[in-house]
């Protein structure tokens, strides 16, 4: 079942806030995308871009963060 309504894609296009990270958070995400290939191609401004828009999601073990065919357009590192 999608819980993903149309109304919500303007909200999932519009440009990302910067989040501030402290150099500790900035150095654990760069590690954990290190040897990912999804930003392998990346350079220091586009990783920078994207770290700007990361945000913590805290979840509980056990709960559904995403699934199949579901339609998202966040990446959970």
């Amino acid at each position: 079942m999608d819980t993903h309504k149309a109304e919500n894609l303007e909200e999932d296009f519009k440009m990302p806030e910067v989040v501030p990270k402290d150099y500790k958070t900035m150095a654990a995400l760069s590690k954990a995308i290190a040897k990912n290939v999804l930003f392998s191609h990346l350079d220091d401004n586009e990783r920078s871009d994207i770290f700007d828009a990361m945000f913590p999601v805290h979840r509980h073990a056990g709960e559904i963060i995403i699934q199949q065919g579901m339609l998202n357009f966040k990446i959970f590192v």
